[in-house]
């Protein structure tokens, strides 16, 4: 039982950031186009692209919380380690201020960033690695998608919390 448990908070530690990430970029995606050009990325800015990134981390963020197959959990692993070397190609041409990942919430294009993602990625390589050995036993796939609409949920409302403190300053 303590392995299900400790397998499911690493899963949603892993999947957490992706959810409130997909979130922020559903509901704000001019915030994510405005960074692209801080990030150096060659991506169309229309709302459209923030949207599709934002498919693709909320797929795989679901995947890994109701799968419990190896290939998710890598293919989660990999997007992290994207991340990372978007965030470390960005630095290395000069970029700084706020990558747009997190909507309203800042975060700075930096060597704390860079970690972060590197972490996670090891993380869900971990959670791979424990799937592919059938080290853990199986847990219910409704537990997960009930947490998953939690941390949705959750990053709606701290998003909207952020987003209105800083209207707030502003005016």
């Amino acid at each position: 039982m303590l392995g299900v448990v400790a397998h499911g908070t690493l899963v949603m530690i892993v999947a957490a950031p992706l959810f409130y990430a997909a979130v922020t970029k559903f509901l704000t995606p001019d915030l994510f186009v405005g960074s692209l050009a801080q990030l150096r990325l060659q991506l169309p800015n229309r709302p459209s692209t923030a949207r599709a990134v934002g498919t693709i981390e909320f797929t795989l963020a679901s995947a890994i919380l109701l799968s419990t197959g190896w290939a998710s959990a890598l293919a989660v692993s990999c997007m992290y380690v994207v991340f990372a070397a978007v965030l470390m190609r960005a630095r290395r041409l000069g970029a700084g201020g706020d990558c747009g990942c997190f909507g309203a919430l800042p975060t700075e294009i930096n060597t704390q960033a860079i970690l972060r993602n590197l972490v996670l990625a090891g993380a869900a390589g971990a959670i791979a690695l424990a799937r592919w050995n059938n080290a853990l036993p199986n847990y219910s796939s409704g537990t997960a998608l009930v947490v998953g609409v939690s941390l949705c949920v959750g990053a709606l409302a701290l998003d909207t919390y952020v987003t209105v403190s800083q209207f707030r300053r502003r005016s």
